[in-house]
């Protein structure tokens, strides 16, 4: 068994031994751009003669459920309680957890996990500190999970009138509209990711079904 500071860490290895640790694609970017959407119709999407199955993820899938099923029925917490003990930073941590013990296994089953949300955002939207070397560099020596390196991580690009547009066309949902300041400064760590080759910027302005299309036409063939 391998070791590294005389921890077991044969988990950390299957994936890489198994060949599957790239069969991942994740979308990400500000709200309104398109990653629920694109991500969806990814996995629907027919690629001709390959057999692999996609799967759709959302990756604080673990952080909600439990925060709806235990969290918010059983404590009574403060906004801001919230945001340390269950939001913010922490949400790294839930999205290593649940990949080790949903997202993993599925990977070593064959599928191509596509991802609502990834690193990319927690970098952008949560760690406005941050150093984006130094986050893929932990994530590669700790976290066992892909990389940016590993993988297809893509960036969906809008600028802020069309994110305030596609807000108002969202009738009959309560959107939670940043400022055009915060906006800009998480677009600059977007970018900061692209010119590192972290992720592949897709411009996620024009019409869904050019946008799929870029994206196709940047996946690994």
């Amino acid at each position: 068994m391998k070791t590294r500071n005389n921890v077991p860490t044969i988990a950390d290895w299957q994936l890489h031994e198994s060949g599957k640790i790239n069969n991942i694609i994740t979308f990400n970017g500000q709200g309104r751009s398109g990653k629920t959407t694109q991500a969806k119709r990814l996995v629907t999407a027919k690629f001709g003669s390959r057999t692999e199955a996609y799967v759709y993820v959302l990756s604080h899938a673990l952080r909600d459920h439990f925060k709806q099923n235990f969290y918010d029925p059983h404590l009574q917490r403060s906004p801001e309680q919230l945001q340390v003990e269950v939001l913010g930073i922490p949400s790294l941590s839930w999205l290593t957890a649940y990949f080790h013990w949903k997202i993993k296994p599925l990977l070593l089953d064959g599928s191509i996990i596509v991802f609502d949300h990834y690193l990319g955002d927690y970098y952008a939207g949560i760690l406005p500190d941050g150093d984006a070397e130094k986050l893929q560099n932990y994530v590669k020596n700790n976290l066992a999970i892909p990389h940016f390196d590993q993988g297809t991580h893509f960036y969906l690009d809008i600028d802020y009138c069309t994110y305030v547009k596609r807000g108002k066309k969202r009738k009959g949902t309560e959107w939670f509209t940043v400022k055009r300041k915060i906006f800009e400064e998480r677009r600059a760590r977007y970018q900061k990711l692209c010119d590192l080759k972290y992720l592949t910027p897709i411009n996620a302005t024009a019409d869904e079904d050019a946008v799929f299309e870029e994206i196709q036409s940047s996946l690994p063939q």
